[in-house]
């Protein structure tokens, strides 16, 4: 399940994309969520740009991945989507990812920016 810290609008919007998606062979559930203190219950967590005030307080959390998007890596994401050359790319914040217990695949690191 992913949570998201966002408006009706961007959830809605993250449900379509992901539910013709499958991990494992299993759906991907959206819940919306309206807190920080929410999110530590989520190993997945996206936090639209209009919370990141709550960024840090839930990169607190452990084994939770926050994603979010426009540079937020310095409020604490562990991921974060940025435009380069008008292409969806990622960067990833590994040592943010290491406090919070996470482990960051080569692999991955490789296709970020």
């Amino acid at each position: 399940m992913v949570a998201v810290l966002a408006d009706d609008a961007t959830v809605a919007e993250i449900k379509s994309v992901l539910s013709i998606r499958k991990f494992n062979g299993k759906t991907i559930s959206v819940k919306k969520i309206t807190s920080a203190a929410q999110a530590s219950k989520f190993h997945l967590v996206y936090v639209s740009e209009a919370y990141t005030s709550k960024i840090k307080s839930i990169a607190k959390s452990k084994n939770t991945l926050v994603v979010s998007e426009k540079g937020q890596l310095n409020n604490g994401a562990s991921i974060a989507f940025v435009l380069e050359d008008s292409k969806l790319k990622f960067k990833i914040n590994e040592p943010v990812c290491a406090a919070s217990g996470l482990q960051v695949s080569k692999t991955l690191m490789s296709l970020g920016v």
